[in-house]
This record gives structure tokens, C-alpha cells and sequence, in this order.
């Protein structure tokens, strides 16, 4: 994404501040050698939100289940370390596909699901500041596919 906003955080730069965050996970297959042009050095691979089914050890995936994806309780805890992290508050989210989804799943789970993990102890207010709004380009949702949370 950061290289498809390019041009946008030419003309916008000088009103905006862009913090382009990466995913936590690394991805487990090699890119596409057409797509290796838009990382760091050659032997790079991309960074997802989710980890899949497929990148676990054939003993792992005794413990998972197919066409699931997992780690949304560490993506949750990446972001808010994020959030509450030197560079933040944030005003708004921008998420491109991948991270678009996450981010959904992420304001559901924080502000509705489990509102309550995520309060300080004793209080209502949350333990990191919520961006004020979010944006999300190309971030299908997949209704053949299941995400677990806390399971």
C-alpha cells in the first residue's frame, strides 16, 4: 500500500502526516516475482494481519482447523501497542484490503465483543485512544471463511 499511495502522500503531504504500519506476521510463501519489486530487498516477503492454516507445522495444524485463519488476538494487541505507541494517537485509519478487514474486526472486537478487556481497570475509559474515523479501500468480506477469536 505503500507504494499504491505514492502519489496520494505527494499532494496530501503537507497536510497530512502518513504512518504506514506494517502487518506483525510475515507472510510464509515467497511473493510473485512480478510483486518482489515493491519490497525492501529481494529476499523479503510480505506482512499479513491473520496467520493461515497453511503456514503451521504439520503439528500445529493438528490443533487448527482448515479455511480458518488465526493470531486476531495478536494483531488486536499489535495495534493497540501501535495506538498507544509513540507515534500515536492516530486521527483516522486508512486500511487497504487486508488491512481494512483487520481493522473492522479490530473496532468490533474492542468497542463491542470484548469492550471490557480493553478498559483500564476500575474505569470506563479504554486503554488506548480509538481513531476518530477510518477508511477502508478494497477490504472485501469473505463469508466462506471464518476468523476465531479466542479459541
Amino acid at each position: 500500500m505503500e507504494y499504491q499511495m505514492r502519489h496520494f502522500r505527494l499532494v496530501f503531504g503537507e497536510v497530512i502526516e502518513f504512518e504506514i504500519i506494517d502487518a506483525p506476521f510475515e507472510c510464509q510463501e515467497p511473493p510473485v516475482e512480478e510483486m518482489k519489486r515493491f519490497l525492501p530487498n529481494r529476499d523479503a516477503h510480505f506482512k499479513s494481519w491473520l496467520k493461515f492454516y497453511g503456514w503451521g507445522t504439520e503439528e500445529e495444524k493438528k490443533t487448527k482447523v482448515p479455511n480458518c485463519v488465526y493470531g486476531l488476538e495478536e494483531a488486536t494487541q499489535y495495534i493497540i501497542d501501535v495506538l498507544k505507541g509513540p507515534k500515536g494517537p492516530f486521527d483516522g485509519v486508512l486500511g487497504f484490503s487486508q488491512g481494512g478487514i483487520i481493522f473492522r474486526h479490530f473496532y468490533n472486537i474492542t468497542q463491542k465483543i470484548d469492550r471490557e478487556t480493553y478498559l483500564v481497570p476500575g474505569s470506563q475509559r479504554q486503554v488506548f485512544e480509538m481513531p476518530k474515523f477510518f477508511m477502508t479501500v478494497a477490504s472485501p468480506v469473505f463469508t466462506n471463511m471464518k476468523i476465531l477469536y479466542k479459541n
